[in-house]
């Protein structure tokens, strides 16, 4: 089973960071079986490939850098040379703005075993709605990672161009399309996160 490697820029605030850590908790409260480690802005070795801003300050950025490409920070975690003798599912998270070439911005981003996620457009809510926006998309984006909503023959589930999304109330796998409906779902997320079928769309990932 594939442990999960969680970094995040110097760009993150305290509160941002601890957000994250408790994100990351409540996750292995439900899942015990899944390892976790917490690197944060941590260096993990030296020169390239060693830290979370590195790979924030070496993507491409876009719109006169202004935004970090998601592409970019995704592509540098798939041929980091870490995943070939350990590999591992990776989450980065940046308080720097994402973006991709067809996309004004996005909260988050994922690629098979590799997800990154921004706070940027968090940070005017209000202190409780600021969490559960961190927590929901931290989920959420896992959730990719494990292939939510990935099973053609469940129900409640819709498709789109920017992947497949659950359409059970309270279940943090619905599709996201602003802010305002970010801020409705995390509102709404139950202690349990996902709902059972996207619990049981998790159970036959892939690792």
């Amino acid at each position: 089973m594939l442990a999960i490697y969680v970094a995040y820029d110097s760009s993150l605030d305290a509160f941002e960071r601890g957000c994250v850590h408790e994100a990351m908790r409540k996750f292995v409260n439900e899942f015990p079986q899944r390892k976790v480690v917490m690197y944060g802005t941590r260096s993990w070795s030296t020169g390239k490939f060693s830290n979370a801003d590195w790979y924030i300050d070496n993507a491409k950025k876009l719109h006169n850098g202004l935004q970090v490409d998601a592409w970019s920070v995704i592509n540098l975690l798939i041929v980091e040379p870490w995943q070939k003798g350990n590999p591992h599912i990776d989450i980065m998270l940046t308080a720097r703005d994402l973006g991709r070439e067809d996309l004004n911005y996005c909260f988050g981003m994922t690629a098979g075993r590799y997800t990154v996620q921004s706070v940027f457009r968090y940070r005017h809510l209000s202190v409780d709605d600021r969490r559960r926006a961190i927590e929901a998309v931290i989920w959420h984006e896992l959730g990719h990672v494990f292939m939510c909503a990935g099973n053609p023959h469940r129900t409640h589930i819709v498709h789109d161009s920017y992947g497949k999304h659950c359409t059970n109330p309270g279940c943090v796998m619905q599709r996201v399309r602003d802010l305002p409906d970010l801020v409705r779902i995390a509102r709404g997320v139950r202690r349990e996160m996902y709902c059972p079928q996207c619990l049981a769309d998790i159970a036959r990932s892939y690792d």
